[in-house]
């Protein structure tokens, strides 16, 4: 498991100011307001036959108007205090920016806003407001993001060595992965993220983007190509589009151009922990990035068990229809309860044996042929010897007693024919240059997690634009790298907003609530619980189906 941040622990050590220049912020009913003011009196003639007028309506910033019906004095205030500064929007407002700077956290647009007026009764913010605070909020996030980013390789250097020689470059091993704005490999965007293994930190990030939005309605408003031409090559600096392809091929090449400007920050990323999706090693070392020097992979422990998964539902599906099908709920077949149960087997296989690939070779066939035994042909030579072993036969013979019936403790059992088809994907699965990559048992958790807060900015099933989607990448980095207490105050602060005592209170409970959850997924092994939760879950579901019969398919009934 990855630590958890090099400045997450330091944060809570910070004191929480009990009185702040920061304004809080309340909800108030205008009528409520309008009686309250009006039962004052007039400051020139003492008439309490004030009233509250509203003047002028900016986003959610209010100019009010109170007016003196007996003499018409009249003065008027704000409701919010202008942040008018050189990356602000003119005229721009204290509260808006917090409210476009809230909805852009929780991975909403301008619609969840205008639904949240709605729903108040209160005035909505005009888009192109709202777009240029969006805007304003990725510029001085994107600088405060280079910090983040310099300070995470500031502590990988001192993790590798000294930091004397400024041009020194550190050959380092990092975790790679890429994710998708959308589900389904037609997504718009993509990003890439290089995780480096002992600090688990993020030392650099590239998004691809093969979509510019302005570039689709310069198309249809200028039809004459060389029109169009003379606007794009004004309009090229700044396109938000980056990459021609497809989109699964972005993963390729985000990989591609982090690993060519990795020397330029200090590193050379000779080893990667990859998941074996895409063809990245392939491509960089075809590359030649660091000359004649390859770049090695090791292999994610989960990702690998899962390939037997994935092989064995191809057996299922391509057996389906011979005469001898391998998949099915009676005994000895490859129902989903079971392909799981053999996933995990696999995986404890290579897991319990880290640094041993003989040892992990014998383990992941002593799990195969102890399915396939009976008592008339027990296979138990390879599973483990002992009173502690996990097999009951050898427990038995331990014991000096007579093993009990194959046909009651074998709960996974497997009939010779299917263990014969199966053979072939245990044997590409369990070569000595497969897990020679898994000997030190990494995973990809980490980019998991990651790619976990990235989608909840920027949530997949939303539209986004480029510039929203990286504000969004932005911030999950750094609270990833450096916890909510320190994403809170320095990103508000780069965003002229100021931080308050209610924003640091919030944001310490979510690290406290992170830190605690890291600690209680260590303590239960909740990795475990939840496997075997799962495959408890999919033996039900096939328990229920099968007892109610087909009530639901597509054009069935």
């Amino acid at each position: 498991s990855r630590p958890t941040g090099f400045a997450l622990y330091s944060s809570y050590n910070e004191i929480i100011p009990e009185k702040n220049e920061s304004s809080e912020y309340i909800l108030v009913e205008t009528k409520k307001l309008e009686s309250f003011i009006g039962s004052f009196p007039c400051k020139m003639c003492f008439s309490e036959r004030s009233k509250v007028i509203t003047k002028c309506i900016k986003g959610f910033a209010v100019t009010l108007n109170v007016k003196c019906d007996d003499c018409d004095y009249e003065t008027s205030f704000c409701t919010s205090q202008s942040t008018n500064t050189n990356d602000t929007p003119r005229g721009s407002y204290d509260v808006n920016r917090r409210v476009v700077k809230a909805i852009a956290s929780i991975g909403k647009g301008h619609r969840a806003l205008d639904m949240f007026c709605m729903s108040l009764n209160m005035s909505p913010m005009n888009y192109r407001t709202f777009q240029k605070h969006i805007s304003s909020l990725h510029a001085s996030s994107k600088t405060e993001m280079e910090h983040v980013l310099e300070l995470a390789r500031f502590e990988v250097k001192k993790c590798y060595g000294t930091l004397d020689a400024d041009n020194e470059v550190f050959d380092i091993t990092v975790s790679y992965d890429g994710s998708w704005q959308k589900r389904g490999f037609t997504s718009k965007y993509g990003i890439g993220c290089c995780i480096e293994i002992l600090t688990g930190l993020v030392i650099d990030f590239e998004v691809i983007s093969k979509f510019c939005n302005i570039c689709e309605v310069a198309k249809r408003k200028i039809s004459n190509p060389e029109h169009f031409q003379t606007w794009y090559n004004n309009h090229k600096g700044v396109c938000n589009q980056n990459y021609v392809g497809s989109s699964p091929g972005m993963e390729v090449e985000a990989a591609e151009r982090l690993w060519r400007r990795s020397e330029s920050i200090g590193f050379r990323y000779t080893t990667m922990l990859s998941d074996g999706d895409a063809k990245t090693i392939a491509h960089l070392n075809d590359c030649n990035i660091y000359g004649d020097k390859q770049i090695e992979k090791v292999e994610c422990l989960n990702h690998v068990a899962k390939r037997l998964g994935t092989g064995l539902r191809k057996l299922v599906k391509d057996r389906s229809k011979s005469k001898n099908p391998v998949g099915g709920r009676s005994r000895g077949h490859l129902s989903e309860p079971v392909i799981q149960k053999l996933t995990r087997y696999y995986h404890n296989g290579i897991h319990k044996n880290l640094g041993n690939v003989t040892k992990m070779k014998e383990a992941i066939y002593a799990t195969l042929f102890h399915c396939k035994s009976t008592d008339e042909s027990p296979h138990h030579k390879l599973c483990p010897l002992g009173k502690e072993s996990w097999c009951f036969y050898q427990r038995a013979i331990a014991d000096g007693r007579s093993p009990e019936p194959h046909a009651l403790k074998i709960k996974t059992p497997l009939s010779p024919n299917v263990v014969k088809e199966m053979l072939p994907l245990y044997e590409r699965l369990s070569t000595e240059t497969l897990l020679t990559r898994c000997l030190a048992g990494r995973t990809q958790n980490a980019n998991e997690a990651l790619h976990n807060v990235i989608w909840s900015k920027c949530p997949k099933t939303v539209y986004t634009s480029k510039t929203k989607l990286e504000l969004g990448i932005f911030e999950a980095i750094s609270i990833y790298n450096t916890g909510y207490m320190k994403t809170c105050s320095s990103y508000q602060e780069a965003a002229g907003i100021s931080p308050g005592r209610h924003s640091y209170r919030i944001a310490k409970r979510f690290d406290k609530s992170r830190l605690r959850l890291s600690k209680r997924r260590k303590e239960l092994q909740i990795g475990e619980y939840r496997r075997r939760l799962k495959v408890a879950q999919i033996a039900e579901e096939e328990r229920l189906r099968a007892t109610e019969g087909l009530v639901y398919g597509a054009g069935e009934f």
